[in-house]
């Protein structure tokens, strides 16, 4: 198999991972505990589920924000790791998706806006403005 055919199938299947969770009701945060939900656990028992749940592991502790959106007109949120729920202030994901309005669009324009809200903090600290 080509490698190409290869990145296809983890993405595909690192989509379907994330879709039965949130089709459940579940978040991400649910990969990272020792008991996994049986809704995920009966699925691990194939090489290519078992690498997508290791990869999503991996995403998740990745000490930045990584994001994961559908390239379409509608830029959907698929998978946002805890490190970008941390940067926007949102606990779970559900609330991150309410935050951005669910579009890479609201992403990008709430991230100016708290760089925005950083600086003035960041400023107004620098000349004791209170």
């Amino acid at each position: 198999m080509d490698i190409q055919k290869q990145k296809t199938h983890l993405v595909e299947h690192i989509a379907s991972l994330l879709n039965i969770l949130e089709t459940n009701n579940m978040e991400t945060s649910l990969l990272m505990e020792n008991d996994i939900p049986p809704e995920v656990s009966s699925l691990l028992g194939t090489q290519d589920i078992q690498t997508a749940y290791e990869t999503i592991r991996f995403m998740e502790e990745m000490p930045g924000g990584f994001l994961i959106y559908h390239a379409d007109g509608s830029e959907q949120i698929i998978y946002a790791n805890k490190a970008l729920l941390r940067i926007f202030q949102c606990n779970t994901l559900r609330e991150f998706r309410e935050f951005t309005h669910n579009s890479f669009k609201g992403v990008v324009h709430h991230k100016r806006e708290l760089k925005k809200k950083h600086l003035n903090y960041r400023f107004s600290k620098v000349l004791k403005i209170e």
